[in-house]
């Protein structure tokens, strides 16, 4: 799951049930977004990141910002997809 300057702080206690991994894509300039996500992923106990565009706000205005949120997101996806494949679940 990718989150990109949104509030996933809102979820409250549902948060701590994610089970996807999960990257937040929060804009440096947006302090109180950016402060709400480092606490939303201090509640996930998935496997998480929290990415903080420099300069950037919640709205990620810029060209070049929605284009580097873009291949940040499509890098999480192709780890995530690889570290799936690598550790088969157990079968039961």
């Amino acid at each position: 799951m990718v989150c990109r300057g949104g509030r996933a702080d809102m979820a409250g206690g549902a948060l701590r049930l994610v089970k996807a991994p999960t990257l937040l894509i929060v804009g440096g300039d947006d302090r109180a977004v950016l402060r709400l996500n480092e606490e939303a992923a201090d509640q996930l106990r998935c496997l998480h990141e929290l990415s903080v565009f420099a300069g950037a706000t919640h709205l990620f205005e810029d060209t070049c910002e929605l284009e580097r949120v873009g291949e940040l997101a499509a890098a999480w996806f192709t780890r995530m997809i690889a570290h799936n494949h690598a550790a088969p679940a157990p079968i039961t």
